[in-house]
């Protein structure tokens, strides 16, 4: 019966079951629609907070990068600074370097002159020692000194007897020279004088009394034979010099005549040497002119000398030949030919040398 009941119940009319079978199911959509706002706001609250932390993160990070963009600014900054310190130093190193070799150069310069001082040392060293020896050996000289001066101390008396001899000497000696400078002055005097009054034009060296004999007029160039022109002078020249020094006067002080002949520096045919050609010249000119005075014929006859005068003169003519040693210079210094183509004669008197070699070694 209750089954029955129920199903009365339950048996309303169609239409009523189907809206609460809608309603459940707006119901239970609605429960859906509202889980899915409380779903979609839930989600929007999430996406909320994850858009702010989101946008605080970036915020951040944007911050941060701003602050990394201001430090590589700074880092830009500092490193166009070191940069430019980095260039500096290397210019400092590169002087630096100029620098140390400069003192590189300098520091071989100083141990050269260390090295130069080290031997000047060791040479100043050996000198004390050479020096040391030298005091030595002077003390030992100078003891050996005080003795010798205690030696001649005792021989002094002696030595002043020894200088007033040499004394003596000197003046005895000093006298003779000025006698015979005397003399050789009086006889070139006299020669002068006499040379002029008989016409014979001639110079005389007022210091050593020689006379020139023009070699042009007395030779033909290249030849040792006298000219007759030269024979003609000499018949003139020399009666009058032997008047003067053969004359009593004088031919006691007079210890040699001679004849010497020079030449110029012209080379001569036949020999490979100039001087020796023009030596055998010299010397057979010088000969030719003495042939010729001291023939005996001549002498007696010419010169007018007898026997003891022409063995006196015989005595005193020497000759001699020069070559060309003794060249005659015009006034540019260069060689005159003409005038060193000559004989000289000259004259020595007795002791001079002698005399005046005495006097130098009583005076040194």
């Amino acid at each position: 019966m209750s089954s029955y009941r129920r199903q009365k119940k339950s048996a309303p009319s169609t239409s009523g079951s189907f809206w609460l079978s809608f309603s459940d199911m707006m119901s239970v959509l609605v429960l859906i629609f509202i889980f899915v706002i409380f779903s979609m706001i839930y989600n929007l609250k999430q996406a909320q907070d994850d858009y702010v932390a989101a946008h605080n993160e970036y915020e951040i990070a944007r911050a941060a990068l701003e602050a990394s963009e201001a430090e590589k600014a700074n880092l830009i900054v500092l490193v166009s600074d070191y940069e430019n310190q980095i260039t500096e130093l290397e210019d400092e190193l590169e002087e630096t370097n100029r620098t140390l070799i400069v003192i590189a150069g300098e520091k071989d310069d100083l141990q050269s002159q260390l090295d130069d001082k080290d031997t000047i040392i060791l040479d100043l060293n050996s000198q004390v020692s050479e020096n040391e020896t030298e005091l030595i050996r002077l003390r030992d000289y100078n003891t050996e000194l005080e003795t010798q001066n205690a030696a001649l101390y005792n021989t002094s008396l002696n030595d002043k007897a020894q200088l007033s001899l040499y004394e003596q000497r000197l003046t005895e000696a000093q006298r003779q020279l000025d006698a015979l400078l005397g003399v050789k002055s009086e006889i070139i005097q006299q020669l002068s004088n006499e040379l002029k009054r008989n016409g014979i034009n001639v110079d005389v060296d007022q210091n050593t009394g020689s006379i020139v004999l023009p070699s042009s007029m007395m030779f033909n160039s290249g030849k040792a034979e006298l000219s007759q022109a030269g024979r003609d002078y000499l018949d003139r020249f020399l009666p009058v010099y032997l008047s003067v020094l053969l004359s009593d006067q004088f031919s006691e002080y007079v210890a040699e005549i001679i004849i010497e002949g020079h030449t110029d520096s012209t080379p001569r045919g036949g020999y490979p040497d100039a001087y020796l050609g023009n030596l055998d010249l010299s010397l057979d000119r010088a000969q030719a002119v003495a042939d010729y005075v001291l023939e005996p014929t001549y002498m007696q006859y010419r010169l007018g000398l007898d026997m003891m005068q022409m063995e006196a003169f015989r005595q005193v003519v020497t000759t001699s030949g020069r070559s060309y040693s003794d060249l005659k210079l015009d006034r540019f210094g260069n060689e005159d030919s003409v005038a060193s183509r000559r004989v000289e004669i000259k004259f020595r008197l007795i002791d001079a040398e002698s005399v005046y070699a005495t006097r130098q070694i009583i005076i040194n």
